[in-house]
């Protein structure tokens, strides 16, 4: 009865702190960021397990492709699983996520070379085309009062697959 009544006649304050701390807890724990971007990236694309295949993991083989986007730790299946790769791509080849990817995959039997990982995550990969246009997207709030216009020519520089999307063709 003791802790049924201590619950149920907690004083506001209470809640509002432990609200607090759950916040302050997930932003020490996790990059709020990286999960806004992941979110995006899986409601745009990664949500879609054909276009994955045929554009982002196109360097693979079938099973391969399989294997990575309904991996249980590191998929792409999830916005929460997708945030490591979003992780690799804002920290380049020689981050830890970067290498952790291509080391965990491997013990899968599923090699991620530096070409495949370049299209996955590079610099011209569809996951960089939504964090940079995220970035704007932010960035173009009235509250900041700026104004930021995407870049064209890295815009039609985008791979898809093997093809790379030109704005003339």
């Amino acid at each position: 009865m003791s802790i049924w009544y201590q619950k149920v006649h907690k004083p506001q304050y209470w809640f509002a702190w432990q609200a607090l701390q759950q916040a302050s807890n997930l932003m020490f724990t996790s990059s709020l960021l990286t999960r806004y971007y992941a979110y995006n990236a899986y409601y745009y694309v990664f949500n879609t397990p054909s276009l994955v295949y045929t554009g982002v993991l196109a360097g693979l083989s079938p099973a391969d492709q399989v294997t990575v986007y309904t991996d249980p730790k590191f998929g792409m299946d999830n916005p929460l699983k997708l945030t490591f790769w979003i992780a690799a791509n804002i920290g380049g080849s020689s981050s830890t996520a970067y290498t952790d990817l291509q080391t965990y995959f491997a013990t899968k039997g599923v090699i991620l070379t530096t070409t495949i990982m370049t299209q996955i995550v590079g610099p011209q990969s569809v996951i960089q085309f939504i964090v940079q246009s995220m970035k704007i997207a932010i960035l173009n709030t009235k509250g900041l009062d700026q104004t930021v216009t995407p870049n064209e020519f890295v815009l039609t520089q985008i791979q898809w697959g093997s093809a790379s999307f030109l704005s003339n063709s």
